[in-house]
């Protein structure tokens, strides 16, 4: 746990070996580090974060050289192919980038869901845990082979780095979700010893400390009593409106204070990870609340699935039918709503496999696609 003292010393460690050892080991020292801390936390399931790792590094590789390997054949063949065999030989180079992709992604969500639905799988040894990180570093590593297949970044060669990458330790028990260009140069600079730096992240590291312990902490003192007996006759409905208005901020200290502590631990190695909370609840509306709330998990959705299922043609064939029956504003944001609640059904699918969360993204994703549907009509009214 972050909140432990072995934590602590584990991180003071780990930074005293950081910056005594010589810099061009530094990111092998994080990388053993963040192995040591995996082994630590859970060794039994070393093996699956292992998988993910080989799995999505090899699978990049491979549509990496199909990238390159159909450059290189179009230059030497650009005066012979005639544009029939271009494009012939283009969709044969596509199709086996397309055929690894999905063969990677869906063996790496797959692996995913089995843990998520373990308790619905008669066949599931209930022994197993939980990998530590799954759901992280699941989402980072298939972020990064979508798009070293969209031609978006390169793939990472170095076996090493891009270990590192999906072990990093301070966050893969909290996040965020990182994307790889967002990590990759900051793995392979040279970090010199920077007091500020220290000093800064240690501040960050203390404040998140304090938004868990005195401010989540301090509220579960109140909310959990009501919440684990709502039928109690003590609970008065002022009661219970005050605890579940709390237990918004109580979540938001618990999940906000948890990465501004992960963000001060890796400052202090000279890294920077993204914020996670922006003061969410000064939204305006439900869209940007979700704009400011675990921004990575929503940036990464958006990417990854809500895009390309507004933007996919079966979306185009729905909204074109819809226009037609409906007029154009429904038509136009149609697909876009259907889009936002599968997205939202899969934030509730992220935090737990259990009703009251698939209820909980149903509940956001029809509002939010309620919303821009009757945008129009609404900011007559305003």
């Amino acid at each position: 746990s972050i909140l432990s003292f072995e934590f602590a010393g584990f991180v003071a460690i780990a930074l005293i070996m950081y910056y005594i050892l010589p810099k061009k080991c530094q990111w092998a020292v994080l990388l053993t580090a963040s192995y040591v801390f995996y082994l630590y936390a859970g060794w039994k399931t070393v093996g699956f974060i292992l998988v993910t790792t080989v799995t999505t590094w090899y699978g990049a590789g491979r549509i990496g050289d199909l990238q390159a390997g159909y450059r290189d054949a179009a230059a030497v063949n650009r005066d012979i192919w005639s544009r029939e065999e271009r494009r012939s030989k283009k969709a044969s180079y596509d199709r086996k980038q397309r055929n690894i992709l999905i063969l990677v992604v869906m063996f790496n969500i797959g692996m995913l869901a089995v843990f998520k639905f373990r308790r619905f799988i008669p066949w599931f040894d209930r022994n197993w845990i939980m990998p530590l990180g799954i759901s992280f570093y699941t989402f980072q590593t298939v972020g990064y082979i979508v798009d070293v297949y969209r031609g978006k970044i390169g793939p990472e060669r170095h076996f090493g780095r891009y270990a590192l990458f999906t072990s990093y330790f301070p966050s893969i028990m909290e996040g965020p979700i990182n994307r790889y260009q967002q990590m990759r140069d900051q793995f392979r600079a040279e970090h010199p010893f920077c007091l500020d730096s220290l000093k800064s992240g240690a501040g960050l590291f203390i404040w998140g400390l304090f938004k868990k312990l005195v401010i989540a902490n301090r509220i579960a003192m109140f909310t959990k009593p009501v919440f684990s007996d709502p039928d109690s006759v003590s609970v008065s409905g002022a009661r219970m409106l005050l605890a579940v208005l709390l237990w918004s901020l109580q979540l938001y200290g618990d999940f906000s204070g948890g990465i501004d502590m992960i963000r001060g631990v890796s400052r202090m190695f000279g890294i920077e990870v993204a914020d996670n909370f922006r003061r969410p609840f000064f939204s305006k509306t439900l869209s940007e609340y979700w704009h400011r709330w675990h921004i990575s998990l929503s940036m990464w959705l958006q990417d990854y699935v809500f895009y390309p299922l507004a933007l996919s043609k079966a979306a185009a064939k729905i909204g074109k039918k819809a226009r037609k029956r409906f007029g154009a504003q429904v038509g136009k944001t149609l697909p876009g709503a259907i889009a936002s609640v599968v997205t939202f059904l899969l934030i509730g699918l992220w935090h737990d496999v259990a009703l009251y969360y698939v209820a909980y993204g149903l509940w956001h994703g029809v509002l939010l696609g309620l919303s821009n549907m009757t945008a129009p009509a609404v900011a007559g009214f305003t």
